[in-house]
Parts: structure tokens; C-alpha cells; sequence
């Protein structure tokens, strides 16, 4: 906890055991003047969270183990990868500092909405680990982009760069093939086969091929509703229906909000009426 405060708001000299001398700035101090980026708020502890809200509201900070108060002048940007407002419900997330920092809020799509944006992104991690290890990698198989769109990114933009550094450290030449990346094809497929099997519980179960059909068909849009935090234009629009059919489904099929699944999102803006 200290750590974080230190990193944060900086400490003066000896105020913890292996405290540099003379003290040292805090992220706050560097960033006066200037915008600061908060990634991951929703790990913050509640007493740091008390101390945020504070420099906010106050636009001052003090240092761990100093006396005095120093104004700063930031703007802040803070990253939640969780949903703040069932953080808030939960008691995990202090309501006044969520309030403090909803001034703006934007929404950033999961990369599973956006795989257009793969080739870009595959691009700038190139240049970005060709610099970092040294390497020369130019051209990237058109093989491998259907492979990337066939997963759908739970981690999003950081997963794709973890695969993308991974599959570079298995080259030395200039480009990627569908070989670097035997280990993602292996993950995928395994995925599949998972689906597969499940699929394949239907059949053996005594039911009409009707009720087998009924019952597939209720479990996929379940599943849809969920991913998409029941937002129903989204999930009408996933499934290639209209939003009217997908009401006469969800009745026929009796599906309520009885069937919501609580999902950590970084898109969460809860059921859509």
C-alpha cells in the first residue's frame, strides 16, 4: 500500500525503510502541468482510493512521511479494466471518487467488435518488437490474420500483443508464417473441440430433434446476451436478426433476466431495456 502511495504521491526521506535520499517525487509531481493516466483504478486499495479523491478534489498531494501539502495542477485519465459501478454496489470502490472521475466517460469496444483493426494493430507491435529485440520482420502471412480472427480476444489489444511477441520470438528472419504460431493454432483448436463436444452433449440426450434444435437455439442466444451484457441491439445485431424476432425468441424460449450472468467487462453498461 505504501508502494503504491510513494509511486503516486511521492515520500520525503526516511519515511519507510530503503526511502531514497533527499525524498522523491510521486506521479502527480512529474505530471503537474500536464495529463496523468491512471491504468487499472479498480485495483486500487480503499485507502489510496481515499487519498485520490482528496488530491482531486483539493489539487494538492502529500508526500508518505512528509508535513506539508504541495498544489498540483493534473488532468486525469483513469483505465478501469471492471466495471466501476458494481464495484460501487459491492462496497470494493469508493462512490464519491467514482462520481469524481465520471466526468467524461468513454467506452472502449472489446477488440472482438473491432477485428478490422487487427492488421493495424498487428502492424504497430511489429515495429514496436522489431526495435525492442533487434529483429527485421516486414511481411506477416495472409494465413495468419484469419487465424487471428477465428479468437475472440478475451484479453483484448494486450492478449494480441503477448501472441505477436511470442510468435517473433520464434523467428530471425523477415517474416511471420503460420509455423511461428503453431502453439495459437493448437489453442484455438482446442477451443473448438471444446465447442464441439458440447454441442455434441445435445445429441446425446433422449429429445426430439425438434426440442435438441430449440434447445441449441435457447443456449446461443443465452450465451450472446450474456457476452454483450444483455444489450439487445447488439445482440439482435450479432445474430444477423432483427431486434423485434429477438424479442419473440427470448419469450418463446423463456428467457429472463432470471438468466443474466454477471460478466467483468470493459464495455459494461449493464441490460438494455
Amino acid at each position: 500500500m505504501k508502494l503504491i502511495e510513494s509511486e503516486l504521491f511521492g515520500y520525503e526521506e526516511g519515511a519507510f525503510t530503503g526511502a531514497k535520499k533527499g525524498g522523491k517525487k510521486g506521479k502527480f509531481e512529474l505530471a503537474d502541468k500536464g495529463t496523468l493516466v491512471l491504468d487499472e483504478i479498480n485495483s486500487l486499495p480503499l485507502s489510496t482510493q481515499a487519498k485520490l479523491l482528496r488530491t482531486l478534489q483539493e489539487r494538492e498531494i502529500d508526500r508518505v512521511g512528509g508535513e506539508s501539502v504541495i498544489p498540483v495542477d493534473v488532468r486525469v485519465i483513469a483505465i478501469s479494466n471492471a466495471s466501476l459501478e458494481k464495484m460501487v454496489e459491492e462496497g470494493n470502490f469508493r462512490e464519491d471518487l467514482y462520481y469524481r472521475l465520471n466526468v467524461m466517460n468513454i467506452i472502449a469496444p472489446p477488440l472482438r467488435e473491432h477485428k478490422e483493426d487487427i492488421p493495424l494493430l498487428v502492424e504497430a507491435f511489429l515495429q514496436k518488437f522489431n526495435r525492442e529485440m533487434g529483429l527485421n520482420v516486414t511481411e506477416v502471412d495472409e494465413e495468419i490474420f484469419s487465424l487471428l480472427n477465428k479468437y475472440d480476444w478475451p484479453g483484448n489489444t494486450r492478449e494480441l500483443q503477448n501472441v505477436i511477441e511470442r510468435a517473433m520470438n520464434y523467428t530471425y528472419g523477415e517474416r511471420l508464417g503460420l509455423e511461428h504460431f503453431e502453439w495459437f493454432s493448437e489453442k484455438i483448436n482446442k477451443g473448438l473441440s471444446l465447442e464441439l463436444n458440447r454441442l455434441g452433449d445435445f445429441t446425446t440426450q433422449s429429445l426430439s430433434l425438434e426440442q435438441q434444435m430449440h434447445s441449441l437455439e435457447r443456449e446461443v442466444i443465452l450465451q450472446c446476451l450474456n457476452k454483450n451484457q444483455w444489450n439487445k441491439s447488439k445482440t439482435a445485431k450479432e445474430l444477423k436478426i432483427a431486434r423485434q424476432v429477438l424479442y419473440k425468441k427470448m419469450e418463446k424460449f423463456n428467457i429472463n433476466c432470471k438468466d443474466m450472468v454477471t460478466l467483468s467487462s470493459n464495455n459494461d453498461k449493464g441490460p438494455e431495456r
